[in-house]
């Protein structure tokens, strides 16, 4: 028989043990602690000066950004080559509600947030947009989709219910430009993206469905330096429809255009695999990285900020729209987004 002495250092070794495990156990409690997108400070020092201009554009102030009602994250599902559809896909996914992909109250560890973030990184761009289950299939096999995953998809686009019946497609707000398919099927998220985006466009002008004047309107917003004579944008108003697809059609895969670059020479896409370990961002490496805030200012700009911006009173896109008539996505999707790209 067990001596009392016996049966009270077995319980001191009991709470012992499990005293061990309480800082695991503690450390399963992810506490994020989300910055400030819109930090007016940290946007001051964000970026390196334009060359020629000899500083940095001016971006809209905390009390304009905040204003800006936040996107939502809809529930989204894969496009299928159609070959490798599922029987009855489509008509099922018109049967289906509109959904919302995150509920950010109830994340728990760093591992929810994470796969949070994956789901903005395959958010389709402005879900106020899109355009039909067929305008981005019949592509299939084309250049638009140089390659098919293993499983039949293609990731750079997904399906979301906009209301029941009501399917809508199109590219991902990140993964279209920073997804590669390998030949074997194999899907790498943050790596240089090898879908051609520009194919869309270019058949986009020469169905009609385009108009060549706003075409023309966006290329000049997108690549004016007004600073620099002759400015390099001039020459892009006197495109003629069958010049402007053609320079749709010269940007290859790896290549994009992005606000303020010339769509004659589109910079390369960099991938975000390590990203966390660099201290410069964007292909010009203008844009400090400092933090994980640093990465969430880049990536709202990214998303469409930067076209609010202005060089030293000039704005390429006009005039600041109501902020009410266009959407963001919140502090915590974008701290989601840069958690997980760090994981990448």
């Amino acid at each position: 028989m067990a001596s009392n002495l016996d049966l009270k250092m077995n319980g001191i070794r009991v709470v012992a043990i499990c005293l061990l495990f309480l800082p695991a156990a503690a450390s399963l409690q992810f506490r994020p602690q989300i910055p400030k997108t819109w930090d007016e400070q940290a946007l001051k020092e964000f970026e390196l000066p334009l060359a020629g201009l000899g500083r940095s554009p001016t971006h809209v102030s905390p009390d304009y950004y905040y204003r800006i009602p936040v996107t939502a994250i809809p529930k989204t599902y894969p496009v299928y080559s159609p070959d490798r559809e599922p029987p009855g896909y489509l008509t099922w996914l018109k049967r289906q509600e509109p959904q919302s992909a995150i509920d950010f109250q109830s994340l728990k560890t760093k591992d929810d947030w994470i796969r949070a973030g994956e789901l903005v990184f395959n958010a389709p761009f402005r879900v106020a947009e899109g355009v039909s289950t067929e305008d981005l299939r019949h592509f299939s096999g084309g250049a638009l989709y140089p390659k098919t995953a293993r499983d039949g998809t293609y990731p750079y686009v997904r399906y979301w219910v906009a209301k029941k019946g009501d399917v809508r497609a199109f590219f991902t707000v990140c993964g279209s430009c920073h997804t590669r398919v390998l030949d074997d099927g194999t899907v790498v998220p943050g790596a240089q993206g090898n879908m051609n985006e520009r194919v869309f466009h270019a058949e986009d002008l020469a169905s009609g469905r385009a108009d060549l004047a706003s075409w023309l309107t966006r290329m000049k917003q997108n690549s004016t330096v007004p600073w620099r004579r002759p400015d390099p944008a001039d020459v892009n108003p006197s495109f003629s429809r069958e010049q402007a697809i053609a320079v749709e059609q010269s940007i290859v895969p790896g290549t994009f255009i992005r606000t303020g670059t010339n769509p004659l020479f589109p910079p390369k896409m960099p991938d975000l695999i390590g990203v966390e370990n660099r201290r410069y961002l964007d292909a010009t490496g203008l844009v400090q990285h400092r933090s994980i805030g640093d990465l969430m200012r880049y990536a709202a700009l990214v998303d469409g900020m930067e076209q609010l911006s202005s060089y030293e009173g000039f704005r390429p896109f006009g005039s600041l729209p109501d902020p009410k008539t266009i959407v963001r996505h919140s502090d915590e999707a974008l701290y989601a987004l840069a958690l997980y790209i760090y994981s990448l």
